[in-house]
């Protein structure tokens, strides 16, 4: 009965019916995955377990007649991909042999997914492609293998590299110039906490770039607190360039200090960069001058005054000009000596003292000039001995160190004086010059020794 029924015309048009819908629908889930293959950008084909091509999509078809116009059967469907991999690898691509070595263990189920990164010469530009490769899920196995073209990200990637190599260079640039600089360049942040310096930096402060590193400036001399005169401190206020000179006991030091603000977009400082040179010597030389100078001016008055003087004015003369060069020289004594008897023996004839200073004038009389070799020496050899400090006279000038503690020994030559177009404002000859200095020649408390011209 059942084989009847089942013979009957109508069971076998239901039976054709739904074998043509089942067809119909498998047809449309083909169409349907072929859609979704073709609709992708990746290239994309399937192998089966020996690497034999069985589909492919329309990505990789158009890349195939594009970069193998006339041998595009090599990569279509039928072709064995392994094989494909094999003949690259004996021309000796290792791109090839990483990605066959790549298959195989996806094929064999060593791993589940196998990416690569390779690149590809298409006509007219190099193009970099992305590979991946797993598993096809059934049962008698196989792969499914996409190329994402990644030539752009790699282009981007590149120039990435080349910027930053370029700023490498340009940093390494920058560090040289800066450590070639003599002066002090150091970064700050608004809080005055330090960033870096330069070479020039580190070696004034004796410090490692560690050390430094997030401390306040004024910290790194060992004070508790900023500067009262801060050129950054100011910069920070006005948010333009300060500069400001100072002297700096801990170190010793002048420096000029100017303070360059950064600001950003909004106008906020972000960092201040110093320029700190030493100026310690100029300050050095500054004050030296104006010292000359101030010297100068004085001997040119004490000449002046010399030259008026009458013969009966000139011990107080003598006695007004070491007390205007003991006061100038900060001493506490300036003395007058007299040599005599062939230049053996001395008199004190003339002294200032400072106020509150001892005169010495009553004992230094009649002194063996033997006995201060180290002062009387250079002085008879018309020298000027300058001892700054008395440590600095030798053991055999015990006797002057006992019986003299000065600050400075003036020897003046007034032909000379009168001479020198550096201290005179009108120098004059040889012979005014020496009829000047015989007017005060016959004075005994005056004594000038083998002056020209006399």
């Amino acid at each position: 009965m059942q084989e009847q029924s089942e013979s009957h015309p109508s069971a076998q048009l239901d039976k054709m019916r739904r074998l043509e819908e089942t067809i119909r629908e498998l047809e449309q889930r083909q169409e349907f995955a072929r859609a979704v293959l073709d609709s992708m950008a990746a290239h994309v084909a399937v192998i089966d377990a020996s690497g034999q091509i069985i589909a492919v999509n329309e990505a990789w078809r158009r890349f195939a007649r594009s970069n193998h116009a006339g041998q595009s059967d090599r990569v279509d469907p039928g072709a064995n991909y392994l094989e494909i991999c094999r003949i690259a690898m004996a021309a000796g691509s290792e791109e090839a042999r990483t990605a066959f070595s790549g298959i195989e263990n996806v094929l064999a189920h060593r791993i589940h997914e196998f990416t690569c990164e390779y690149p590809c010469q298409a006509p007219g530009r190099e193009s970099w492609y992305l590979m991946r490769v797993f598993p096809l899920a059934r049962e008698s196995g196989g792969a499914v293998i996409s190329h994402i073209d990644i030539t752009t990200r790699k282009q981007a990637e590149r120039e990435r590299e080349k910027l930053h190599a370029q700023l490498q260079d340009a940093n390494r640039l920058l560090e040289t110039v800066l450590d070639s600089i003599p002066d002090i360049i150091g970064v700050q942040g608004p809080g005055h906490q330090i960033i870096r310096y330069n070479a020039a930096g580190y070696s004034f402060l004796k410090m490692a770039p560690e050390s430094v590193r997030d401390k306040r400036c004024f910290e790194l001399i060992g004070r508790d607190r900023r500067c009262a005169e801060c050129a950054t401190s100011i910069a920070c206020q006005t948010k333009s360039p300060a500069r400001v000179e100072r002297y700096f006991a801990e170190t010793g030091t002048w420096l000029d200090v100017r303070a360059y603000p950064i600001l950003d977009e909004s106008g906020a400082i972000v960092q201040i960069v110093e320029h700190l040179r030493d100026i310690t010597r100029e300050k050095q030389y500054e004050a030296d001058m104006r010292s000359r100078i101030d010297f100068e001016s004085l001997v040119t008055g004490i000449s002046t005054r010399f030259i008026n003087l009458r013969v009966e004015q000139l011990d107080a003369g003598i006695n007004e000009a070491l007390g205007a060069i003991g006061r100038f020289a900060a001493a506490d004594r300036s003395y007058v000596f007299r040599f005599r008897d062939g230049k053996r023996r001395m008199d004190n004839t003339h002294e200032w003292c400072a106020p509150g200073i001892e005169s010495h004038l009553q004992r230094l009389q009649d002194l063996a000039v033997a006995d201060f070799p180290s002062v009387s020496g250079p002085i008879l050899s018309g020298q000027v001995r300058h001892i700054p400090d008395l440590a600095m006279l030798p053991p055999s000038a015990r006797a002057e160190k006992e019986e003299f503690a000065l600050c400075g020994l003036v020897l003046m030559e007034v032909y000379l004086l009168l001479r020198n177009p550096m201290l005179v404002a009108r120098p004059l000859d040889a012979a005014t010059a020496a009829g000047r200095i015989a007017n005060l020649r016959d004075n005994p408390c005056w004594a000038l020794l083998d002056y020209p011209g006399g």
